[in-house]
């Protein structure tokens, strides 16, 4: 942050004209050991969080982070690296708001999240726990899905499976170059409709992107014999 300033002079019979500027420039500077951790608050319904806020205790101290109107605010936190962290929700007792409507995120200046508690999540007072790691990598997209496996399981369906993927929150199921559906687990049931060899490949999602694309597994569904 750069201030800058003017002095005059003062007599009995007044003052004097501004002196010409001087600026200087404060740096913000963190302990080698330290980096900031960001807290962003949210409310869906813009009218801030009507008594709710975070308390953030660390290294002996504890801030209060509230959300008093709209609906987004952002606080940033010099921690050290490998303190322990604790975020507690607090609803005041006897509140009468609306805490489904809130929703925060705990990150790093890279953009790695440590919490992400959405909309809907939060109903009462309730702590979350973290170390800081300041040498936490930044997030990238997911690696693609490993030992894609299917089999036909009966005349029209065939069963999935793949090994999981680090920082992955859901996978896509592909059926050829098609997209047919997305997985929250590691295995699905798709459903066929004509008998013969059916192929597909998955990928790994989060919200920097997709994958790249598993290895393709085929299985065949023959008809079922009267």
């Amino acid at each position: 942050v750069t201030y800058c300033f003017t002095v005059t002079a003062i007599n009995e019979a007044g003052e004097s004209e501004l002196s010409g500027v001087a600026c200087a420039t404060v740096e913000d500077i963190l302990p080698e050991d330290a980096c900031y951790v960001y807290f962003e608050l949210s409310d869906s319904y813009g009218d801030g969080w009507n008594g709710n806020y975070l308390e953030v205790a660390y290294d002996g101290e504890t801030q209060k982070l509230e959300l008093t109107n709209g609906s987004y605010a952002e606080y940033a936190l010099a921690i050290t690296t490998g303190s322990y962290v604790t975020v507690t929700y607090i609803v005041p007792e006897g509140s009468t708001t609306w805490p489904y409507e809130n929703s925060f995120v705990v990150r790093y200046e890279n953009g790695n999240k440590i919490l992400n508690k959405l909309g809907g999540s939060l109903s009462e007072t309730t702590s979350f726990d973290f170390y800081v790691d300041c040498s936490a990598p930044a997030p990238t997209t997911p690696a693609a899905p490993q030992n894609l496996v299917a089999e036909a399981i009966s005349s029209s369906e065939i069963q999935l499976s793949w090994d999981a993927v680090d920082g992955a929150e859901h996978y896509n199921v592909y059926y050829g170059d098609t997209f047919i559906g997305s997985a929250a687990a590691t295995a699905c049931i798709v459903n066929v409709y004509e008998y013969g060899t059916h192929c597909f490949t998955v990928t790994a999602v989060n919200e920097l992107g997709e994958s790249e694309h598993s290895n393709e597994a085929c299985a065949t569904v023959e008809e079922s014999e009267k």
